[in-house]
């Protein structure tokens, strides 16, 4: 028992025993439940931080995700058995599994390095599970989104469970701390943490993170702050692989956590098949090695005086962190334009983005032509100002959010997303020029499923 606050005396027909643990969305308690004489454990989820007006639609949301998890049933996954989204506060009955969390065993392992060797074949082979259990969530429709330690309990047996399924995505709005991200990075896939489209495959990366540290002792990007933590992630350069650099398991890796998506493991099973064969001490498929050489496109040459100014006007506004930042964005452009477009998206002020593009964009626009030959400029001149949605806005602005209107997007956006949607959404606010572009942008981070429904929600604002 957590120690403190005494558990309520039920909830519902569930009797309550003792409080396991406490976090920003709530409390689990180890409970009764008499009808069928097992234990079960509850998960209450924070309501009271919500305004009045907010809570019909969050517990529509409550009621969604949970049948979603409940669908998901499979001897790898932690079971849902019962939710009341009428109690005070609304909770979650979930199957009671006797164990201990992945990542208070890495914890003892870190500080026990002697007792790694015998922890890691039982921990290396519940990744095969977990995959496993991922594969049938994913077969669903049903992402996790947030594959980490924390969300693994391991039994005394060494079987593998994965909880919260749906469960992180309900959390930013009033529900966490004003501008805050819930978690850390260490297990993010680089898509993610950039605000790009995602699929199931983040969570394939989430497992490749976790197969990584449990042979290594740390996460494959781990540096001592955040800010670190999320240049390395999302920089090019791929994972160290230390001591497994050149084995089996070691391409298994470098494939799990490839930055480019489309070099991973397309699916759960892919990843599980490859894992098997590597700890069996065969040899991996052809295909499982093409990470260490992937093919991309070649990238621009850059004028050293664009580079240069860059440099110095971004230091100016963003600070010591310029210089690694505009690296980054050289060595994924492949062109101008999409230098230039990768620079300004670090400015958070969208009046000083305006002024970022006009100052570095290669010529000034020229003045307006005589109507009359509008069209006829047009098909004979070529561009003299870059062709983004940034340089668009900053010619005719007039999309703004109100703060309601925001903060109802990022609500709506925390469904499908989480913690991230505050980010997303302003992050497609800077770049849209109309409200059907913002709604596009926010809904490519949803996935089929769940994109129709969220345009609806996002499309009811305007």
């Amino acid at each position: 028992m957590t120690g403190g606050t005494a558990p309520p005396a039920r909830f519902g027909r569930y009797l309550a025993v003792e409080e396991l643990g406490a976090g920003a969305m709530g409390r689990v308690y180890r409970a009764h439940d008499p009808l069928i004489d097992r234990t079960v454990a509850v998960k209450t989820i924070r309501a009271d931080l919500l305004e009045p007006e907010d809570r019909p639609e969050f517990l529509e949301r409550f009621r969604t995700e949970v049948r979603a998890a409940g669908r998901c049933a499979h001897p790898a996954i932690v079971g849902v058995y019962d939710f009341a989204d009428d109690a005070d506060p609304p909770y979650i009955v979930m199957e009671f599994v006797q164990g201990r969390a992945l990542s208070a065993i890495l914890r003892e392992l870190r500080g026990n390095p002697s007792g790694r060797g015998a922890a890691l074949p039982t921990l290396t082979r519940a990744m095969l599970q977990v995959l496993d259990g991922l594969g049938a969530a994913h077969a669903l429709g049903v992402v996790h989104r947030d594959i980490k330690p924390g969300n693994i309990m391991v039994t005394p047996q060494g079987l593998p469970k994965i909880a919260d399924f749906g469960i992180a995505r309900l959390g930013l709005s009033a529900l966490t701390a004003a501008g805050g991200v819930v978690g850390t990075p260490s297990y993010m896939a680089p898509e993610q943490a950039m605000g790009h489209p995602v699929d199931h495959r983040i969570d394939l990366f989430a497992v490749a993170a976790m197969l990584y540290e449990i042979q290594l002792g740390r996460p494959p990007f781990a540096a001592p702050s955040l800010a670190e933590t999320l240049l390395r992630l999302t920089a090019p350069e791929p994972a160290e692989l230390g001591v497994l650099a050149g084995t089996t398991l070691g391409a298994v890796l470098a494939r799990g956590l490839a930055k480019d998506r489309d070099f991973r493991f397309a699916s759960a099973a892919d990843f599980a098949g490859a894992l098997g064969t590597a700890l069996a001490d065969g040899v991996l498929p052809d295909e499982a090695t093409r990470v260490l050489a992937p093919t991309a496109p070649p990238l621009a040459v850059f004028d050293p005086g664009l580079i240069d100014r860059l440099r110095v006007d971004l230091a100016s506004r963003l600070g010591p962190l310029a210089v690694t930042l505009l690296r980054r964005a050289v060595a994924t452009s492949a062109s101008e334009e999409e230098l230039l477009r990768a620079c300004s998206a670090m400015i958070e002020s969208a009046e000083e983005r305006m002024a970022f593009l006009r100052l570095h964009a290669a010529a000034p626009a020229p003045p307006p032509p005589p109507a009359a030959a509008t069209a006829t400029a047009a098909r004979t001149s070529p561009p003299t100002s870059i062709p983004t949605r940034s340089s668009a806005s900053a010619a005719a602005p007039g999309f703004e959010l109100s703060p309601a209107t925001r903060a109802a997007a990022v609500q709506a956006l925390a469904y499908v997303v989480g913690p991230l949607a505050k980010i997303l959404v302003q992050k497609a606010a800077a770049q849209a020029a109309t409200a059907p572009e913002f709604v596009g942008l926010l809904c490519a981070h949803a996935t089929p499923a769940e994109a129709p429904a969220l345009r609806r929600e996002l499309e009811a604002l305007f």
